[in-house]
């Protein structure tokens, strides 16, 4: 069995320096393109478990972060190099794509986009996410990114949920720690 797609002309083929911006059409084109950027990103099958798909749906911080810190030691370092926030982002999200979680990157609402948002049924997990080089870097991007989730309100947003988790969360990328180091979850005000 074979799948075939198509990508779309999003720029003019003079400009740009022979260089063109193609988009994803529809999403079973983009669903498999994950699939197969996911299958690249891990070198080997990855499957969500009934016990990962319970920790979101109704783990704490402690233990969401956990999972998160598995996933990208799923990574091998020199294959997939995290050097950055988006890498991080990106990480975590083909980690758990295969959950029955809906993910989403970069959700916007009125104030801001949140680097991740995680629906499972009745609970909303809303993410900001630092990358820092260092221990003390990483306790300032802490404080970045709560203040971030504060001023922007992330997780507010329709649908309403019976549960709204706000974690800011910083990659540590010091050779000697590469996980999340520090986090904490803000309180709906």
């Amino acid at each position: 069995m074979c799948q075939t797609g198509y990508l779309t002309l999003r720029s003019s083929l003079a400009d740009n320096d022979g260089f063109v911006d193609l988009g994803i059409p529809n999403n079973e084109v983009r669903k498999a393109l994950l699939l197969r950027l996911r299958m690249m990103c891990f070198e080997k099958r990855v499957r969500i478990t009934g016990d990962e798909a319970r920790i979101l749906n109704e783990g704490d911080v402690s233990s969401i972060i956990s999972l998160f810190n598995t996933v990208l030691n799923s990574v091998a370092y020199d294959h997939f190099c995290i050097v950055n926030e988006a890498a991080v982002r990106t990480v975590i999200y083909l980690g758990l794509l295969r959950n029955q979680a809906k993910i989403q990157c970069e959700v916007q609402s009125s104030k801001g986009r949140a680097d991740l948002v995680i629906e499972t049924g009745d609970r909303r997990i809303v993410l900001e996410l630092k990358f820092a080089q260092n221990e003390s870097e990483a306790r300032a991007k802490l404080d970045e990114a709560i203040a971030q989730i504060k001023d922007k309100d992330y997780g507010n947003i329709l649908p309403l949920k019976k549960e709204t988790l706000r974690i800011a969360a910083v990659f540590n990328a010091d050779p000697k720690v590469r996980s999340f180091s520090h986090f904490k979850e803000l309180k709906s005000a």
